[in-house]
């Protein structure tokens, strides 16, 4: 009896092929794990540690590693570390390193403009003065970056209840009495070249207005003030610097003696 030869079985690639699949997305998955992992961890290395100021600090304050006393206050007190994220900080910002090279930098510091809760500590922040090199309530740590060199703060005469003109705004002065040889009255704007800028108000005392001026202006302004001229204000638009007009006079008075009387240099 003939034994019957069975053909042979063709094997199916179908398991081969859901196996390499398999393995494939189990690579990607691999992946994308991997990716948000490190995703994860450069957006952590991305914080950095800055100092900002725990309380509001005025002018005046002297910082101080030991002596808690007032005007001074403890360089801990004062300000504390932050982490916050390096794309919010600034590039000027002072970054912490460790305590001790934090009180090197602020002890005998004086707080020359004021410092906000949550202000950021800068390097060589112009907001601090060394101990002795100022006053730490002098009118000119109000805003010291709007002294320029051979400028002086003048205070006015005048009431602001009259005005009421703030910090930042930019004004002519008005000036009308008798000048000149013939003693014609006139009115004359004074500094014709730029507006003047208002520096403060309701200091030292309440109604005051502080003005920033060249010093030989100053000294105009403090002769027309004791020699019975008046002054008035206008106030400018914001942003507008147009030199103001040679003067509108009456009773003779000349353009040549107006701008004299005006300018002040």
């Amino acid at each position: 009896m003939q034994t019957q030869v069975r053909p042979p079985r063709q094997r199916s690639s179908g398991g081969r092929t859901l196996m390499l699949l398999g393995l494939v997305l189990a690579l990607a998955a691999a992946g994308i794990v991997f990716y948000i992992s490190n995703s994860v961890q450069n957006t952590i290395g991305q914080t950095v540690s800055v100092v900002t100021a725990q309380v509001d600090l005025p002018t005046g304050t002297i910082l101080s590693v030991t002596n808690v006393q007032p005007p001074d206050m403890l360089i801990q007190t004062a300000f504390a570390v932050k982490q916050l994220d390096r794309k919010l900080v600034p590039p000027d910002a002072y970054l912490f390193t460790s305590q001790d090279a934090l009180n090197t930098v602020l002890d005998k510091k004086v707080v020359r403009q004021e410092f906000l809760q949550g202000d950021i500590l800068r390097t060589d922040d112009p907001r601090l003065a060394d101990l002795g090199t100022t006053s730490g309530n002098s009118l000119t740590n109000f805003n010291p970056p709007v002294l320029g060199k051979g400028q002086v703060l003048f205070v006015m005469k005048l009431d602001n209840a009259d005005y009421g003109v703030q910090p930042g705004d930019m004004v002519d002065i008005i000036l009308t009495g008798s000048f000149g040889p013939n003693g014609a009255v006139a009115s004359v704007v004074f500094n014709q070249k730029q507006p003047i800028l208002v520096y403060a108000v309701d200091v030292p005392a309440k109604g005051k207005i502080i003005l920033v001026v060249e010093e030989i202006q100053s000294v105009l302004l403090a002769q027309y003030q004791n020699n019975g001229v008046t002054l008035t204000l206008v106030i400018r638009k914001p942003g507008d610097t147009t030199p103001a007009p040679t003067t509108t006079v009456s009773g003779g008075y000349n353009s040549g003696n107006n701008a004299a009387a005006g300018n002040g240099g």
